[in-house]
C-alpha cells in the first residue's frame, strides 16, 4: 500500500501530537468530531510542537520557512489540544500583535490614510 506525502506527513504530525500528551495515536482516536478537545497541553508544549511541525513541513512538504510557520500555526489553531495555562498563552498574544502591526506599516497609504 502506497501512502502519499500528505498522509505520511499527517500521520507523523498526529503521532507526535498524541505522544506529547502521553497518548498513542490511532486513526480511531480521531474519529469523533471533537477528538482534539479530549486532552490538554501547556502553551510551552504547544509552541514546541508548532516549531517541530514547521520543520516537518519544511522538510517533508518542501515549503519555505514563512509558509511552513504559517501552516503549522493554522494546524495547531484548528487541531491542537486545549491549552492548560491560558494566562501564559494570552501573554504571548501581544508580541504576535506587535509583529502584525510592523508588517501592516509596510503597506503604503495614500494622503487620506486609506490603504
Amino acid at each position: 500500500m502506497l501512502i502519499n506525502k500528505e498522509e505520511k506527513f499527517l500521520n507523523a504530525a498526529l503521532t507526535e501530537m498524541f505522544r506529547l500528551v502521553g497518548r498513542k495515536y490511532s486513526p480511531k482516536a480521531t474519529s469523533k468530531p471533537d477528538w482534539y478537545c479530549q486532552s490538554t497541553w501547556t502553551s510551552q508544549e504547544q509552541n514546541e510542537f508548532a516549531k517541530w511541525l514547521a520543520e516537518l513541513i519544511r522538510r517533508e512538504l518542501r515549503r519555505r520557512a514563512y509558509r511552513a510557520d504559517r501552516e503549522a500555526a493554522w494546524f495547531v489553531m484548528n487541531y491542537g489540544w486545549k491549552v492548560k495555562d491560558h494566562r501564559a498563552a494570552r501573554e504571548t498574544a501581544p508580541a504576535m500583535a506587535d509583529k502584525r502591526r510592523k508588517r501592516a506599516r509596510l503597506v503604503p497609504r495614500d494622503a487620506t490614510g486609506e490603504k
